[in-house]
This record gives C-alpha cells, structure tokens and sequence, in this order.
C-alpha cells in the first residue's frame, strides 16, 4: 500500500482503514523516539528507515521483502517527508519503493490517497506539527482507494519511471474521493535528470 502522507497520523489512519494487519514503513527520527520504539517493534512490527537521503545499504528493503513473502501487507509513504506546502500536494518518490517493487515485481500496489489530514494539528500546514493550529481530533477524513494493481514490468526497468508512474497512481487515487485533479507528474527530460 502506497500513499501520500500529509499528517503524523496517516499510518494510523490506513491500518484502521485497512481490514488486515499491516507492516508499516518509518523513518528512524520517529521510530527511535522511546516510547515509540517499544511500540512500533512490539506492537505494530514497523519497519525502520534510517532517516539518510542517499546510502548504500538498505537494509530496510531487505526486510520489507521478507514481510512481502510472508504475505504482509506493507505500507509505505514513497515521498518519505510530511507535505510542507498548499501548492505542492506530493513530493517526488524515493527510490525505495522501486527498489521493493524491482526485488519483488509481481506485487500488487494498493494506491491511496488520504484528504483533510492537511491542516490538523498534526500536520506543516502553517508551521511545523503541532505548532500554530487548534488541536482538533474530529476532522472529517477521506481515503481514496485504488484497485490492486501490479506494476507492468516495463515501468520498472529504470527507476525514475517507475516513482513518477506509482506518483500518478497516488495522484489518481484522489478520483475516487471526487477531488479535483492534479497536473499528472512528467518524467524530466535529459537534462532535468
């Protein structure tokens, strides 16, 4: 499962919503913190991502294969940061979804997109979280959801065509919700690469 990720509570928010248990995906400032250690390691079997832009060694990858085979249902947020601003709805996708897809290419992705989380209390929207808005638990929230769908093999063959098709997919979750669209993201040319 793919999605866009506006909020802290997104995870939450998708494993309510999900009707299975699921293996979510988190970065290490966040699953390091000490009492969100215990619970993400003990309860909800989150893997953890090194909070780095660009390594070697991915280990996390490894291990999301592994829940992949074990018939898991892995949930990551490609964008791997919070939304910072109004205008851009969704950030470029890491590589680390393609290279999970890459590792395992008949995986079906679930495509999601989760609406009013931009704005809450737990989000950047005017600041950083929880700074500069009202606390306010009972936002009306949306989730849109894609059919599972396996990404065609020739899409994932180079990596950048691969995260801008899967940005689509996210993008184009936001129909099912009756949103408005989005510009569909484009591949750079050469010299943007």
């Amino acid at each position: 499962v793919i999605a866009n990720h506006a909020s802290w509570f997104d995870p939450l928010l998708l494993a309510f919503f999900i009707p299975r248990p699921i293996t979510p995906m988190m970065s290490s400032g966040f699953y390091d913190l000490p009492v969100m250690r215990w619970l993400m390691f003990r309860v909800f079997r989150t893997i953890r991502v090194a909070d780095k832009t660009v390594r070697r060694d991915t280990p996390e990858i490894d291990t999301a294969v592994t829940s992949l085979d074990a018939g898991h249902c892995v949930v990551l947020f490609p964008e791997g940061y919070l939304r910072r601003t109004e205008e851009q709805v969704v950030r470029r996708f890491g590589q680390g979804v393609w290279q999970l897809l890459k590792a395992r290419p008949q995986t079906p992705v679930v495509a999601c997109w989760i609406e009013g989380v931009w704005g809450s209390y737990f989000s950047h929207f005017n600041g950083p979280p929880t700074k500069n808005k009202k606390f306010d638990v009972r936002r009306p929230v949306a989730i849109g959801v894609s059919a599972p769908e396996v990404v065609p093999a020739e899409v994932l063959v180079g990596h950048l065509a691969a995260r801008v098709y899967l940005m689509n997919r996210v993008l184009a979750a936001r129909a099912h919700l009756g949103l408005p669209e989005v510009p569909r993201v484009e591949l750079p040319g050469k010299d943007e690469e």
